[in-house]
C-alpha cells in the first residue's frame, strides 16, 4: 500500500523558500498558556516550518522534525545555527529522542498518513518523549474532507488518493486513539492550507 511519497514532498520543497509556502494561521495562539520561555518543544512533521516563528516567540528550545531533507534545508537557511535543531526521520520508526524530553509536541497536519497500527505507534512515541503532563497539540484531516476521487481500503477513512495513502478521522476515532490521554480540546474546524480549504479535527491531549 502506498505511503506518503517521499519524493513528492522532496520535490515540493526543492527550490522554494519559506516565504512562499506553509503560512501560519495563528492556531497556536490559543495555547500560549502552555508555553514558557524554557519549554522544550518539538514540531513533528514540520515541513518548511509554518509554526516555527510562532513557537520561537513563546519559547527558546524548538526542535523541528520531518522526513523530507529539503524541507529541513529550508529551515536551516532561514534560522541561525542554535535557534532551532532539525531532525530527519520517518515517524514509523523509533523517534531519535530520549524519554521525557519535550514539554510540548506539535503535529500539524502531519500524522494522518498512517494506518491505525502506525498511528498507535506514533502516539506511543510521542507519549514516551513527553515530560509528565506534557501536551500534544495536533490537527488531522476530518472525514468531512475525504476527496471525491479515492480508492478505499479495508480501514475506515484510510484511502488512496493522488497515488498515496491518507487517513481521514472522525471525532470518535480520535477519542479512541486517546483513551490513555487527558483530552483538553477536541473540535472540528475549517482552515485554509496549501491553497485549499480543509476540514480538520484539532485536539490537545495531556500525557497521563
Amino acid at each position: 500500500m502506498p505511503y506518503r511519497k517521499k519524493d513528492y514532498w522532496d520535490n515540493y520543497y526543492i527550490g522554494k523558500d519559506t516565504r512562499s509556502i506553509d503560512k501560519n494561521d495563528g492556531w497556536l495562539e490559543k495555547y500560549r498558556h502552555l508555553f514558557h520561555c524554557d519549554s522544550s518543544v518539538l514540531d513533528l512533521g514540520c515541513g518548511a516550518g509554518s509554526n516555527i516563528d510562532a513557537l520561537l516567540k513563546m519559547c527558546k528550545k524548538v526542535s523541528a522534525a520531518d522526513f523530507s531533507a529539503p524541507a529541513l534545508d529550508l529551515l536551516v537557511q532561514k534560522y541561525t545555527l542554535g535557534t532551532i535543531s532539525t531532525h530527519c526521520f520517518d515517524m514509523r520508526d523509533k523517534f531519535p529522542f530520549p524519554d521525557v524530553y519535550f514539554d510540548v509536541v506539535i503535529a500539524d497536519l502531519a500524522i494522518h498518513y498512517f494506518n491505525s497500527l502506525e498511528t498507535q505507534h506514533i502516539l506511543s512515541e510521542i507519549k514516551r518523549i513527553l515530560t509528565p503532563h506534557g501536551t500534544l497539540l495536533a490537527r488531522v484531516h476530518s472525514i468531512k474532507n475525504i476527496p471525491q476521487l479515492h480508492t478505499p481500503t479495508a480501514e475506515t477513512g484510510l484511502v488512496i488518493a493522488n497515488g498515496y495513502q491518507r487517513k481521514y478521522f472522525t471525532l470518535i476515532e480520535i477519542e479512541n486513539f486517546l483513551t490513555e490521554w487527558d483530552i483538553q480540546v477536541l473540535e472540528e474546524n475549517s482552515i485554509y492550507r496549501f491553497e485549499k480549504v480543509k476540514e480538520i479535527i484539532e485536539f490537545a491531549a495531556v500525557k497521563r
